[in-house]
């Protein structure tokens, strides 16, 4: 496995960890599959973990807020370096606890 792919699997494992929050909190052992969520999209609708199972590697950014300028310039690197996560077959899903229309 490349250097690349074990990264985005840490960010996978590091994101299903904060997403267990949502319900009861696991952890997770390397190669485990994290718990599915489902929550409304910016675009309409629901999204879930688990439409991209099998299809692309998922990226769980958490956020406080839009305006806050330590949120604002994390989101603003991701946005900078999504042709590079697109190369690599990532799905980017930026969740912020604060606010339902993030």
């Amino acid at each position: 496995m490349g250097r690349g792919a074990q990264l985005m699997r840490s960010l996978l494992l590091l994101g299903g960890l904060l997403a267990g929050g949502l319900g009861t909190a696991a952890a997770l052992e390397v190669g485990e599959q994290a718990p599915d969520f489902m929550l409304p999209a910016t675009t309409g609708g629901n999204i879930s973990l688990s439409q991209f199972r099998g299809q692309k590697l998922v990226l769980l950014e958490f956020y406080m807020g839009d305006f806050m300028p330590t949120c604002a310039a994390n989101l603003s690197a991701r946005k900078a370096d999504y042709g590079k996560f697109r190369e690599l077959n990532v799905q980017i899903l930026a969740i912020s606890a604060s606010y339902s229309t993030s």
